[in-house]
């Protein structure tokens, strides 16, 4: 009886190992997939942007969120991929968004202090507009600076895009 019930335990833990590491492969299709989703943010964003520039010009909190965004984009575009945009060779290029924390990309002054400025920004231009305030701040990454830089990457990206279609509509 202890040696079927040590079998059945070793094997429900072996089990159990298992189902907690994810393949390369997965891995790899899960950052495509992540990296697509980003692109095409960035694609949605830039027509949004054209379209709806002009009434954003006379707007200086909108433009400068939309700004700051845009640089802290750049900033990890560039520490990732060494370009400031993602394109739409990201795949064969083998550029993609891995599943890391921002931290890693905030470690030197400019770009934490870029960040630290973004999310200022955002509170600020959220309590001067109390109509989007629920949109911008609703589970955000802004709301604290632990949460902020406790982010992973891809989640960053996307709420500085989401933020950016806010701000946009």
């Amino acid at each position: 009886a202890n040696t079927i019930t040590t079998s059945m335990l070793i094997v429900i833990a072996c089990g159990l190992w298992f189902t907690l590491v994810v393949s390369p492969k997965s891995s790899r299709k899960n950052a495509a997939i992540k990296t697509a989703f980003i692109l095409r943010n960035e694609k949605l964003l830039d027509s949004e942007r054209t379209a709806r520039m002009a009434s954003i010009e006379t707007n200086i909190e909108a433009k400068e969120v939309l700004d700051d965004c845009d640089k802290l984009k750049k900033h990890l575009f560039s520490a990732i991929t060494g370009s400031e945009r993602i394109t739409d060779d990201f795949d064969e290029r083998n550029i993609l968004i891995e599943d890391e924390y921002l931290g890693k990309y905030l470690d030197d002054e400019s770009a934490n202090n870029l960040a630290e400025k973004l999310r200022l920004d955002v509170l600020k231009f959220a309590k001067n507009n109390p109509a989007l305030s629920s949109s911008l701040l609703k589970n955000s990454l802004f709301e604290s600076v632990e949460t902020f830089h406790n982010a992973k990457v891809y989640d960053m990206l996307n709420e500085l895009s989401q933020i950016q279609f806010v701000i946009l509509k």
